[in-house]
């Protein structure tokens, strides 16, 4: 097992981003990033609250896939997001924010596209107490070209609320290198590599308040458990490469 580094260049998030499929950078935590992330923050814990009293929302969204209950993990990508005021006051910090900009334009830039819009903004949240962890997948569901991978028009962005340490359910990567030569065959996923004698390096990120996570959805991550005594929080945003073009 290792960790995520912190990249303290965009040259380094690349770096990052083309070996492990991720990459963490470190944001000055001024007021405004601040008084950003405290509204965010609110808004998952009041989305989060809504989902779980209303049942249809939390049998879509749930994460717990059948080993803890359906409200110990779900997402909070329920409705038009982007629109309400949280949101709106966060993309405003991070287009102004010139790390952001740096970093969004040199993985685009190394993935191929030209630059990236903001489409869906969400994340997800664990409850405390629950040591069981999301199995291992990607989020495109299916096995993918070695192109495919690694020039995704999508990008996922997440946004550290609190800190996010080794018992509170930080994400779990196994990265590109552990992917090379696997993720276009049928083993589509780690457990079923490891049933032939295939072994992976495990990754994990531990964030504290005010980092971003920037990952290729394409590439294998999970939710770990989380063991502390605090709700884990992780607010996200889908990146879409601009020159991405859809299918009629």
């Amino acid at each position: 097992m290792s960790f995520l580094p912190l990249c303290r260049s965009a040259a380094d998030a690349v770096a990052s981003y083309r070996r492990h499929g991720a990459c963490v950078v470190r944001l000055e935590l001024t007021e405004s990033w601040g008084f950003a992330l405290d509204e965010l923050q609110r808004w998952c814990c009041e989305a989060g609250d809504y989902v779980e009293r209303n049942p249809r929302w939390l049998s879509k969204l749930s994460r717990a896939e059948g080993c803890d209950s359906p409200s110990s993990r779900h997402s909070l990508n329920y409705w038009n997001n982007s629109n309400q005021t949280e949101w709106q006051a966060m993309l405003k910090e991070l287009r102004c924010h010139g790390v952001v900009s740096d970093l969004l334009l040199s993985l685009a830039a190394d993935t191929g596209h030209s630059s990236f819009k903001n489409g869906v903004c969400g994340g997800d949240l664990v409850r405390p107490h629950g040591i069981t962890g999301q199995t291992v997948h990607s989020d495109g569901g299916r096995p993918c070209s070695e192109h495919e991978l690694r020039n995704t028009p999508w990008m996922t962005m997440s946004i550290a609320v609190h800190d996010i340490g080794l018992t509170n359910a930080p994400l779990s990567f196994w990265g590109i290198d552990s992917m090379r030569g696997y993720y276009d065959k049928e083993l589509a996923v780690p457990s079923a590599c490891a049933e032939v004698g295939l072994n992976f390096e495990e990754t994990l990120v531990c964030v504290s308040r005010g980092d971003i996570l920037v990952r290729n959805p394409l590439v294998w991550h999970c939710g770990t458990g989380n063991q502390g005594g605090l709700t884990r929080y992780l607010p996200a945003i889908q990146w879409e490469a601009c020159d991405n073009v859809h299918d009629a």
